[in-house]
């Protein structure tokens, strides 16, 4: 086996790959991957196989002379022990090994490690890009969006490698995957003992040790997604899909490859009828198992008969394996024959796999990835009798399945196509089935009922499967918009599933409708599913079962909101009694069914402007006036928040909404504002909230409150802060931001003219007008004072529940920012009338900026919550939610402090007619002079530049770019010196941290991070890694300027010497990666000016501008002409005439070889002084 490594070959090709998919056969980039793919072919299909340890080159490594890519070297004693270490280490070929050391060597200022360590991290990099090649390999040779000359090549070799052995084993590549996930199972155990040895033994440093282990979890996902990507696109052979079933059969749940590899067979034995395309593949697949009968009787025989670890996965693979037999009996002539059953044997398998708890397994761990905390807790009841669905034989509840936060959203897709083929071939084919099942269910527990009342002995606990089916397709379906059209009979023409619906409105056990109403409620996400649940509610569940002749039926508007008047009016609190009997409760289950009602009535005005709208105004419902009566009583804090969810819902306005008005987004956007007004008057009316107060006239800004004594705040403090968790809060929240509306010409916080925004149109300024201060800032006061500043001071229950409050609390203060309208004070405009400065005193949005901007407790909480760091928001950790807006209302109190410092506040402090006296910090400064006492701060937002996350990159961009721009940081640190040069502050900050290289490393990846088109969209578009690149280049270039003294952070990045920048030579990008390296490879590919003309023009500026100023231009010029030899290569790369037609794109291209031309100029007339003529005539010759 080859001993031979030479690093990045495998990325390279990985490269060619992605770029061969976007072209046609005739390009010739194809016809040298095809040469790649032969060349590398061998290697490829061997997969992560690498020549063992071998006692011959262990010998001549020990004598110094190993053999490195087939050349014979002498090497040191340091050497050696450092390949023999290596070796012993990766359980690899000496030679290998000595080879990966002898290329890492130039990598050790780089990875800024040692030769060894260095070593390890290009194998597995490479390793790694290996995998990615093949997967994309795989991909591509099926996918009919690529060429079909380039498809062809990519099938061709994908084909030889599927079918390809080794001399070692005559098992084919798919078996040899498996094989491979199960030798670095053992790999990573080995790994782990290493680690939790003791220390002397680890042979690296921890942090690399523990790199390894990661990056074999990471192989064995990779490979499973590769098995994955074979199964789906590809027909696997008997032995081979055999493999797999036995695979599962013995694997582990907890496993991450499990989830890959279960989907993968799911696909492998789908019969998806939903397109004639669907259905022709499961036809194949049928007639691929008729033409092997034995293989059918043992692949039968392998999931029916064999026993499996989980038997929650065994159910789910019989109940697919029983839906592909049916459909085999119905279309192929003779498949009951060969199979050795019939139809009635189907039904019973397929009732076994429920029993074994198919359901719960499709649920709760095939689509775990959809179960995030909010569903957890709304749908509480139905992940319960998701438990009580196990095998016969179990006594006890089931556990819960593993949830997997890295789940692909290749896979996520595939996952949830499969369970939707799933659901609908079960509910469709099996409809008897589920109904016996049902009927029986009711019957046992009815039973059940009776043995309670008669206190007679219940002999096993009742099923739930009925619940565990309805709780399957909630989970499915929440927040899929209109992915659940085909339950609605909508241009379906088979209505099966329709009729399901209306059939599962008959339902009469208590905790069959609070499922059935968790389904409704998925089902109606979306703007025309929730129109059809809406017509569905208001035609009384198309029929369904009333409780009596005279009541209204169970699935309607009138029965919900009747129930919820009926509990206010029998709860109404009254005068104190002592006494009087205790106050009625409402019964637990009766809580968890008027909570599921709820949420399908928040799902459907979500989505429905029109159910909506007449819900809020219909007399006879009285939705409003019998929520905010309930709110009014004492019932269980989770049926308050779903009040509070719901009423929410009425008032809130998102872009879904709007995009899916069309036409008429403008009239929507109008009535949802009128409606929101009007929920802010009942709220205030109903003092859920108490602002009255004791009818002060006075407005303190910038000070907080010592809030209010009763309703909301006291429930917070003496009900949920002694159960530690605060649901009720978290709704409360989440209605004011529900409420507080964004302008449609409101750009958001991240917005640099102060000027961009106005006043929300939902947002009543003369709100409370007639007993205190008016507006809402008491609500806004409470997130801030009761919510936010305490978020660190309360005990939780659950971790995670601090950061969803903080999110909560900063999405609040985020809006209330963005409609804080301050043009009045941008520019020349006339004298500011008292009304005006009485609706900028009362914004919630003013409060907010003056609390930052005079260092108060607020400021501490943003910075606080930037303090989770990168690592926890690239994790995906809680803390991520609150991250982004922490940085977006930094962002945009840095653009409006002058405004508010220079206009607002001068003109507030002249007022004398506001109506109410008004209290002003006595100390306000701008939030840079604030930041320069808080270091450790300024450096957490520089490293959140290397957030995965590109909104969170690019506020952290932006942030650093104004702060490097200000006075306060490009001012000299008289405490640092480097040689003769003293440091600004803004270097000095980064370069003393001890994350300096990840923040230089950050910026390296925002550039290298891929971007689409970027002149397609907006020029403020923050969506794209194109303007994370751009604002990248564009903090570059702000800081090479004469006004700014070297060396500053944009010299600190592209690689200059901080002690001597205009002398010091710019490193190799073998010895240290700098930022001005990544530049020059963007413009190095033949790409970037054609599809990313934006940033293309900025890097030929950046680079102009290095070679123009004085204090860099010798030392960029140097590097450009020696390392580069960047004018003339670039002068024959770029294209002669321009390539596009539309005009930004245009602009952007003429700049960008303007700027090209420029440089060349420079270049041209240094050689020139030097007496280079002959580097001078390259140029000179193209000119």
């Amino acid at each position: 086996m080859n001993t031979t490594w030479e690093p990045e070959r495998f990325a390279n090709l990985n490269r060619q790959l992605g770029e061969c998919l976007e072209l046609t056969a005739e390009s010739p980039k194809v016809e040298e991957l095809k040469q790649k793919l032969e060349e590398l072919k061998p290697e490829l299909a061997s997969l992560l196989e690498y020549p063992a340890k071998n006692a011959q080159h262990r010998t001549a490594l020990e004598k110094g002379t190993p053999t490195i890519n087939g050349e014979q070297y002498k090497v040191s004693t340091d050497f050696v022990a450092e390949a023999t270490k290596l070796s012993d280490f990766l359980e690899v070929d000496e030679d290998l090994a000595a080879a990966l050391v002898h290329k890492a060597v130039g990598y050790e200022k780089r990875f800024e490690l040692a030769a060894g360590e260095s070593a390890v991290l290009l194998y597995f990099s490479e390793r790694e890009a290996k995998l990615e090649s093949l997967r994309t390999l795989f991909a591509g040779g099926a996918s009919t969006g690529v060429d079909e000359g380039v498809r062809t090549v990519l099938e061709q070799h994908a084909s030889e490698i599927l079918s390809s052995t080794l001399k070692a084993s005559s098992s084919m590549f798919p078996e040899r995957v498996l094989a491979a996930i199960n030798m670095l199972q053992g790999r990573q155990t080995r790994v782990s003992a290493v680690l939790s040895g003791p220390s002397a033994e680890v042979p690296y440093q921890r942090e690399v040790v523990e790199f390894v282990k990661t990056r074999i979890g990471e192989e064995r996902k990779q490979l499973a997604m590769l098995l994955f990507v074979i199964m789906r696109d590809y027909q696997l052979n008997s032995g081979e899909l055999l493999a797999v079933v036995a695979w599962l059969r013995s694997a582990s749940v907890s496993d991450a490859a499990t989830l890959r590899l279960a989907a993968g067979l799911l696909v492998a034995l789908g019969t998806d009828e939903g397109s004639e395309q669907a259905e022709a593949a499961a036809l194949d697949k049928v007639s691929h198992l008729v033409r092997d009968s034995a293989f059918l009787v043992r692949l039968n025989a392998a999931i029916v008969d064999e026993p499996w670890c989980d038997s929650g996965l065994k159910g789910v693979v019989w109940l697919q394996w029983a839906l592909l037999a049916l459909f085999g009996m119905k279309r192929s002539p003779g498949f009951d024959q060969l199979i050795g059953f019939r139809e009635d044997r189907v039904e019973a398998i397929a009732e076994q796999a429920v029993r074994m708890g198919a359901y719960r397994c499709a649920a709760d761990y095939l689509l775990g990835h959809r179960i995030d905390d909010a569903m957890e807790y709304e749908l509480a009841d139905e992940f319960t009798a998701l438990q009580q669905q196990r095998a016969d034989t179990a006594s006890a509840v089931s556990p819960r399945y593993p949830h997997f936060d890295d789940v692909s959203e290749e896979l996520q897709w595939q996952l949830e196509r499969s369970m939707e083929a799933m659901l609908a071939a079960f509910i469709g084919r099996m409809s008897s089935l589920v109904r016996r099942m049902r009927y029986s269910e009711e019957d046992a527990l009815y039973q059940a009922q009776q043995s309670a009342v008669y206190q007679t002995t219940q002999a096993e606990p009742a099923r739930r499967d009925t619940e565990a089916l309805f709780a399957w397709v909630t989970v499915l379906y929440t927040g899929r918009a209109d992915a659940a059209l085909r339950f609605w009979g909508h241009g379906e023409p088979d209505d099966r599933l329709a009729v399901f619906v209306r059939w599962g409105a008959d339902c009469r056990e208590q905790g069959m409708v609070r499922a059935y109403f968790g389904m409704l409620a998925a089902l109606a996400s979306g703007a025309q599913a929730s129109v059809c649940a809406h017509e569905f509610m208001s035609g009384g569940g198309a029929g369904g079962h009333r409780q009596t002749v005279n009541q209204a039926p169970l699935c309607s508007w009138q029965a919900l909101f009747g129930a919820l008047d009926f509990y206010a009016g029998h709860l109404r609190p009254g005068e104190p009694d002592p006494l009087a009997a205790p106050p009625p409760e409402i019964p637990d289950a009766e809580v968890a069914l008027l909570r599921a009602f709820l949420r399908l009535c928040r799902s459907v005005v979500q989505h429905s402007v029109v159910a909506r709208t007449a819900i809020y105004d219909s007399t006879e419902l009285g939705a409003m006036t019998t929520m905010f009566a309930l709110l009014a009583c004492v019932v269980p804090v989770a049926l308050k928040a779903a009040l509070l969810d719901t009423v929410a819902a009425f008032g809130a306005l998102d872009n879904d909404l709007l995009a899916n008005s069309g036409a008429q987004a403008d009239s929507v956007r109008r009535a949802v504002d009128e409606m929101a007004r009007r929920i802010w008057a009942q709220l205030e009316q109903s003092q859920m909230l108490p602002t009255a107060g004791d009818g002060a006239r006075a407005l303190a800004v910038g000070r907080g409150s010592s809030g209010a004594r009763g309703g909301i705040a006291y429930e917070l403090e003496e009900v949920e802060a002694a159960a530690e968790t605060y649901p009720e809060t978290r709704a409360f929240v989440r209605l004011v931001a529900a409420l507080i509306h964004v302008p449609a010409d409101a750009v958001g916080v991240t917005a640099e003219a102060a000027s961009a925004a106005s006043a929300s149109a939902s947002v009543p300024a003369d709100l409370g007008s007639a007993y205190r201060v008016p507006g809402v800032g008491p609500y806004v006061s409470f997130v801030l004072d009761s919510v936010l500043l305490k978020a660190e001071q309360r005990a939780y229950r659950v971790p995670d529940e601090k950061w969803r409050g903080y999110a909560l609390a900063l999405d609040v203060v985020e809006r209330s920012l963005s409609t804080l309208d301050l043009s009045m004070f941008v520019g020349t405009h006339a004298t500011v009338t008292s009304d005006a400065l009485r609706e900028l005193a009362t914004h919630p949005g003013f409060e907010v900026a003056v609390r930052v901007l005079c260092g108060s407790r607020l400021l501490d909480a943003l910075l606080r919550v930037l303090d989770a760091g990168v690592d926890a928001v690239n994790a995906g950790a809680a803390a991520a939610s609150a991250v982004l807006p922490a940085l977006r209302i930094l962002l945009r109190v840095l653009h409006v402090q002058t405004a508010v410092l220079r206009g607002a506040v001068p003109a507030l402090a002249e007022a004398d007619s506001l109506g109410f006296a008004l209290n002003l910090p006595r100390s306000l400064t701008t939030l840079e002079q604030l930041l320069l006492s808080r270091r450790e701060s300024v450096v957490q937002i520089a490293a959140l530049v290397g957030a995965v996350d590109p909104h969170v990159s690019l506020a952290a961009v932006r942030i650093v770019h104004i702060l490097a721009d200000s006075t306060v940081f490009n001012g000299v640190d008289d405490r640092v010196t480097r040689g003769a040069l003293t440091l600004n502050r803004m270097v000095s900050m980064i370069d003393g941290s001890t994350d300096s290289v990840r923040i230089l490393h950050a910026f390296i990846t925002s550039l290298e991070a891929e971007g689409g088109d970027d002149v397609e969209g907006d020029e403020s578009d923050d969506d794209s890694a194109a303007a994370l690149r751009v604002a990248v280049v564009d903090l570059l270039l702000a800081n090479i300027v004469s006004s700014k003294p070297a060396p500053t952070i944009a010299h600190y990045l592209l690689g200059f010497s901080v002690s001597r920048p205009a002398a010091d030579d710019l490193p190799d990008p073998a010895q240290r990666a700098t930022v001005l390296h990544t530049v020059l490879d963007l413009l190095r590919g033949d790409s970037l000016l054609a599809r990313q003309p934006r940033l293309a023009e900025r890097c030929y500026h950046l680079v102009h501008r290095l070679c123009a100023d004085p204090v860099t231009s010798d030392v960029a010029l140097r590097y450009l002409r020696a390392r580069e030899t960047f004018v003339s290569t670039q002068l024959r790369a770029v294209p002669a005439a321009i390539t596009t037609d539309r005009p930004r794109a245009t602009s952007a291209e003429l700049h960008a070889r303007a700027w090209l031309w420029r440089t060349a100029a420079l270049e041209l007339h240094s050689l020139v002084l030097q007496d280079s003529r002959p580097r001078a005539k390259l140029i000179a010759e193209w000119l």
